[in-house]
């Protein structure tokens, strides 16, 4: 027999009737859920988890920065989204790497100077800053660099749930191992100057000086003429609000003002205390979010009447 039990003032007594845990408890992990811990009666079934901590996912710690990555190994529902975490101190760089998934970023703290090469042999180059945006299409070498003061920590989005950050294309790895002899002839240079940059070990995330300035870099790889006709970072600390109401407001980027994102489309919400993003769906595509700062309580509900708390 299954049965909604509430007491005269219209609450839940299932905490009362069922909730006591006689045995061993992680406090603190259940203060943080309470949702979980003891779930409203409108949950109902499993629909599988539908968060993750990226406090909970292992770091690859390197000289310069760090990274860690959300994707369906640790979160099966996230079939079609990674996100990864990354951190770079002043001067570092993420080495010039590429993979076969579009890579969508926000900055959440300092800065960094971004770099794409495009098929046609033009570059871009830019600058970005707290709540800036990038889009780097799959298959085109990119590098990010962190800026002074402290470096910069940003999140990336890749659109493949099965995106894993360290099996992306290195630079690095792509030159240990093509034979000096064909990498002397391909780049016109001296054997003794190969020597010196082949590596044993791949770079990945490795610790350099603070370049020069934005004019200046863009001035050393050709200028205007090597220029990218495309723009691949977005200011969305300069955007006004795409809508705004008494209960919060809402930045939305996608293809119709961010051309060169095709594939990820993202909305910056914010929520005042009490208030609501309305009830919605939307059957063409998954929502993946990540919360940077507050707390929320969130609902999913899904087919076969199961509802999931959190």
């Amino acid at each position: 027999m299954a049965g909604l039990a509430l007491n005269a003032q219209g609450q839940d007594t299932r905490k009362v009737d069922s909730g006591s845990d006689p045995g061993q408890e992680n406090k603190p992990l259940l203060d943080e859920n309470p949702s979980s811990n003891f779930p409203p009666p409108t949950d109902r079934g499993d629909i599988g988890p539908i968060w993750y901590s990226f406090d909970l996912a292992h770091k690859r710690m390197e000289d310069g920065g760090w990274t860690h990555e959300v994707n369906s190994k640790v979160l099966p529902t996230s079939l079609d989204i990674t996100g990864v975490n990354m951190r770079l101190t002043a001067g570092s760089f993420r080495e010039l790497h590429w993979h076969t998934a579009d890579e969508w970023a926000i900055m959440l703290y300092g800065s960094a100077r971004v770099t794409v090469l495009n098929p046609d042999g033009t570059i871009f180059i830019d600058d970005v800053n707290k709540d800036d945006l990038w889009l780097f299409p799959a298959g085109y070498p990119h590098s990010i660099q962190g800026l002074g003061p402290d470096g910069a920590e940003f999140l990336l989005v890749f659109n493949d749930g099965n995106f894993f950050e360290d099996g992306t294309f290195l630079l690095s790895e792509t030159i240990a191992h093509t034979p000096p002899d064909i990498l002397a002839e391909n780049f016109r240079l001296d054997k003794d100057v190969i020597a010196r940059i082949v590596r044993k070990e791949s770079l990945y995330i490795f610790p350099a000086d603070l370049p020069l300035s934005l004019a200046q870099d863009k001035a050393a790889v050709g200028g205007q003429r090597a220029a990218s006709p495309f723009q691949y970072t977005f200011k969305l600390s300069e955007m006004a609000p795409t809508r705004k109401t008494a209960g919060g407001e809402v930045r939305i980027v996608d293809s119709g003002n961010f051309p060169v994102s095709k594939s990820i489309a993202a909305g910056l919400v914010t929520l005042r205390p009490g208030a609501l993003r309305e009830l919605h769906w939307h059957p063409n595509a998954s929502e993946w979010q990540f919360w940077i700062k507050g707390k929320g309580r969130m609902t999913v509900i899904s087919n076969e009447k199961r509802a999931d708390c959190s």
